[in-house]
């Protein structure tokens, strides 16, 4: 099974308290049997010096992306260029996209895969063993989100981890 990542870098949310704002996505295509499996999510500080702020982060899942709930974000990273972490592998079945999105995607707050608090002066790395992992499906997008605490921008760094199957 090939592995891929979706890398974000220097992504600032607004300074808005309790909005959660989507920073990266993984999009896998409406074509019968495409999934994925999400490995690990990686969260930290912008290259800069950060800030002392909290904040929680989430991956959260979006059920049906052609139905509008895709969201728009300033990059898109097409299947075909998403990193491979082995260059002999097959191109990624799933897209991503980064950046702050303009329009959020839908129904992303009933469908919480995992959640926790961080504050931008360290980093996480949650990864799932493999029967644990959560599978995003056919039509399906999961996407990380930023949820300031206080009304303080955040700027995060990182990469959501996946592999297909």
């Amino acid at each position: 099974m090939a592995v891929y990542s979706i890398p974000f870098e220097n992504v600032t949310t607004s300074a808005v308290a309790g909005t959660a704002e989507t920073v990266a996505a993984v999009i896998v295509p409406a074509v019968a049997g495409s999934r994925v499996r999400i490995l690990s999510v990686n969260v930290g500080p912008a290259d800069a010096t950060p800030q002392d702020q909290s904040f929680e982060v989430t991956l959260n899942r979006v059920d049906d992306v052609s139905a509008g709930g895709s969201g728009t974000a300033p990059t898109t990273i097409a299947a075909g260029s998403v990193p491979k972490f082995d260059s002999a592998s097959a191109a990624s079945p799933a897209s991503g996209k980064t950046g702050l999105f303009t329009v959020e995607p839908t129904v992303y707050l009933t469908n919480r895969l995992w959640g926790s608090g961080l504050n931008n002066r360290a980093a996480l790395i949650k990864e799932w063993v493999t029967n644990e992992a959560p599978v995003i499906g056919f039509d399906q997008l999961a996407g990380i989100l930023i949820t300031p605490r206080s009304a303080n921008a955040v700027v995060v760094s990182g990469t959501i981890v996946f592999e297909s199957f």
